[in-house]
């Protein structure tokens, strides 16, 4: 039985406060926790999952700025997986970690997490180009991660773990101090200058902020926002 309804739209928005549909049938199928990113000139949507909880490996591209019509490139050539961080860096489009389940019973499902790290040049071509630039990046696998490029290093956080890289092989762990352990979903932006920790799921406590100049020190943002979010993403 399906537990959570899934949509298949997208919508834009030229100043963040006003949003328009521009298409109810974006993809072949309805999915949650898709990567995003724009490589050149098209946006990619990368991996996710069904209703049932079963990941996909498939991508998408558009070059309409309203994202209208979307390509399906097909299965890359990559491990299905739902949750990855997705993101441009250095010309190419990273693929990292990311989760599936495994259901245990009717009602239960183990959580089964990915320490991979993928990359392409070129996403739109046919199995998309995928190479593994690293097994196991992080100490374990990470679940529901996020992640952003600032000072020209990846960044990779769930919860209090950070791990940072300046080629996408080679990564280091960050002890970061201040961190809140509990901020698992949500999203993670480079503006300003700065680390912005931005926390999602439904809580009994608002939705807020962590901030950081060096992804070492961590400060609480001002309240800025009204309402607990869900899982988003920040592109």
């Amino acid at each position: 039985d399906t537990y959570v309804n899934l949509v298949n739209d997208v919508l834009w928005s030229r100043d963040g406060l006003t949003w328009t549909q521009s298409t109810t049938a974006a993809f072949r199928s309805e999915r949650s926790a898709v990567g995003c990113a724009v490589l050149g000139s098209r946006a990619y949507v990368i991996g996710g999952q069904d209703d049932l909880s079963n990941p996909f490996n498939e991508v998408y591209s558009t070059a309409d700025l309203t994202g209208a019509t979307w390509v399906f490139h097909g299965p890359g050539n990559y491990p299905n997986r739902s949750g990855a961080g997705v993101v441009a860096f250095l010309g190419k489009l990273w693929v990292i970690g990311g989760y599936y389940l495994i259901p245990v019973s009717s009602t239960v499902n183990y959580i089964s997490t990915l320490n991979d790290v993928y990359f392409s040049f070129d996403p739109s071509q046919t199995g998309g180009g995928w190479s593994l630039a690293s097994s196991a990046f992080a100490g374990s696998g990470l679940y529901s991660l996020k992640v952003t490029v600032h000072l020209e290093l990846l960044w990779v956080i769930s919860g209090f773990q950070v791990y940072t890289s300046s080629d996408g092989y080679q990564w280091s762990w960050v002890n970061a101090v201040g961190l809140n352990p509990n901020w698992v979903v949500g999203a993670l932006a480079s503006f300003g200058g700065l680390l912005w920790n931005l926390r999602g799921g439904y809580y009994s406590d608002p939705t807020s902020c962590q901030v950081s100049a060096d992804g070492v020190h961590w400060d609480t943002c001002p309240q800025m926002m009204p309402s607990a979010l869900s899982s988003f993403a920040v592109g």
